[in-house]
């Protein structure tokens, strides 16, 4: 029943620490991952968003420059077959030996069928015209100094269909084009000359106007070698400029369809798509600004970002006043715990403290085997004292006496309780009896140095009785056996003459006989 009791008092100490609010820190922690979380997933979407317009752009990019590919795939085919026509009919004795006029209807019956498509010319093995699809009688002139009469001339096997570098024309007052050049030879095999077609870079310049690729955008067709032939936008000072150096064009040799990131020489950076046009040495590029393209996913990181910035500080503000609050409210429930465990009058332990404590340390001297010591303290009639001096006055010895005995209990784990009434206790956990009655002894010296006048003594000075009770808990035993004893020492104390410390080791406890009947008052306590 005693224990019971005890344990009744315990149990609301735990049940006020389990409903302990999160603490500070706590929240600052889950908050902080809370929204590093959801800026993590923000951030991961945003990703995701940036490769979607990324890898539109590169398709988008690729398209135009697919379809680019296919137009001037299919012109300089059709420019090509005009060629081979003419070669077919330059090496013919027939043809050659047709009048004038049906000789140019046949040599150049398909010379016309190609977009873009300047004169085709038949140069001899000199380099000058004999044969010309824009005149009847051939036009002055001589190119054996061109790059597309040369190659033929100096390589010793047939190299094919040849496409030249941009040159400005002779013959069309200065006009930007490239020349497609075959080679014919004579029947033994050697070299007899040269079939030339001319493709106005004009037509590369109109072809590209009609993509829309956007105000920052680009568009170029170049030589394999590096030579650039037409871009746009158009600069006549870019036509055969030298962008072999840190461009596209070294790769193209070896993937002839690709997509990359690049900056060009006119420091715009780009989304870039890239493909050989057919078999032939040239390379079309379609390249759309980074800043365009991304203009609308960075417009969203923005207000993404600025939107969840504005909620993270919300966020953040909630949480320091919830911290804040938090604090307050713990501060208050610790001050409330205090005021719960400290006696109102004489600011040391109240009963239930005193209660609570008692469990604890008995438990802790049972566990580590340790003596275990209490004093119970009465002021010597403190009611003739109210009756005398008044509630007031009695007030006033009360707290001098709870400040003395305060004073000497004074180690940490050491316990200074208003009992009840007049009544005080002191819990020494670790201390023997010698220790337990020195300390008893000091209390009650010290009470009586205070000299507060009290007539119905026999000092005439306001003193104390003091019981000392010592044991070293066993598992058999209980707390409210150490309040017995020591009750038991301090009614001897009284019974022997009142301001003295009595043991519950001595036998005048015994001998005084308040065993029985206090001991039923202490369990009632209890």
């Amino acid at each position: 029943m005693i224990l019971a009791q005890y344990a009744h008092r315990a149990f609301p100490a735990a049940r006020y620490k389990l409903a302990q609010p999160v603490t500070s820190k706590g929240l600052v922690l889950f908050t902080v991952l809370g929204l590093t979380a959801i800026c993590a997933i923000f951030a991961a979407l945003l990703w995701d968003d940036y490769q979607e317009a990324r890898f539109n752009a590169f398709q988008q990019a690729g398209n135009i420059a697919a379809l680019l590919e296919q137009d001037i795939d299919r012109n300089i085919e059709l420019y090509d077959l005009s060629l081979q026509a003419a070669i077919d009919g330059v090496t013919d004795p027939e043809v050659m030996n047709l009048p004038p006029a049906i000789r140019q209807a046949v040599l150049f019956d398909r010379s016309a069928t190609a977009q873009g498509m300047g004169s085709l010319l038949v140069l001899d093995e000199s380099g000058t015209i004999i044969l010309d699809s824009g005149s009847k009688a051939p036009r002055n002139g001589n190119f054996a100094d061109r790059d597309y009469f040369r190659v033929h001339k100096d390589s010793v096997a047939d190299i094919g269909l040849y496409i030249s570098h941009p040159y400005q024309s002779r013959l069309r007052g200065g006009d930007w084009s490239i020349g497609l050049s075959r080679r014919y030879n004579h029947p033994d095999g050697s070299f007899a000359g040269v079939v030339l077609g001319t493709m106005r870079l004009e037509y590369f310049k109109d072809l590209f106007n009609k993509a829309h690729v956007g105000g920052k955008g680009a568009i170029s067709l170049a030589h394999m070698d590096g030579m650039l032939l037409m871009r746009m936008p158009y600069n006549m000072r870019d036509i055969g400029r030298d962008i072999a150096a840190g461009s596209l064009l070294p790769r193209a040799a070896a993937v002839p369809v690709d997509n990359y990131e690049f900056t060009a020489f006119d420091g715009i950076r780009r989304f870039y798509s890239y493909r050989r046009v057919a078999n032939y040495p040239l390379v079309q590029c379609v390249g759309l600004s980074v800043d365009e393209v991304m203009a609308p996913w960075w417009r969203k990181s923005i207000a993404t970002g600025l939107s969840l910035l504005g909620f993270c500080v919300v966020v953040l503000l909630l949480m320091l006043r919830s911290g804040i609050e938090l604090k307050r409210r713990r501060m208050a429930e610790t001050a409330l715990a205090a005021l719960a465990t400290v006696d109102d009058l004489t600011g040391i332990a109240n009963r239930r403290k005193l209660d609570e404590t008692l469990v604890t340390e008995w438990r802790r001297a049972e566990r580590d085997d340790r003596c275990f010591s209490m004093l119970m303290i009465d002021a010597d009639f403190f009611k003739a004292y109210n009756d005398a001096y008044g509630h007031l006055e009695g007030d006033e010895v009360l707290k001098a006496i709870a400040t003395r005995i305060k004073a000497q209990a004074g180690r940490p784990g050491d316990l200074a309780a208003r009992f009840g009434g007049e009544e005080f206790a002191v819990l020494l956990p670790e201390t023997d009896y010698a220790g337990a009655r020195h300390i008893g002894e000091e209390i009650r010296r010290g009470v009586f140095d205070m000299q507060f006048a009290h007539a119905r003594t026999g000092s005439g000075f306001v003193t104390v009785s003091i019981g000392v009770a010592t044991l070293r808990p066993r598992h058999a035993d209980q707390p409210a056996s150490l309040v017995e004893a020591a009750d038991r020492a301090l009614y001897a104390a009284k019974a022997a003459g009142r301001n003295i410390v009595v043991g519950a080791e001595d036998t005048n406890v015994v001998r005084f006989g308040w065993r029985s009947v206090r001991a039923a008052d202490s369990l009632a306590a209890i």
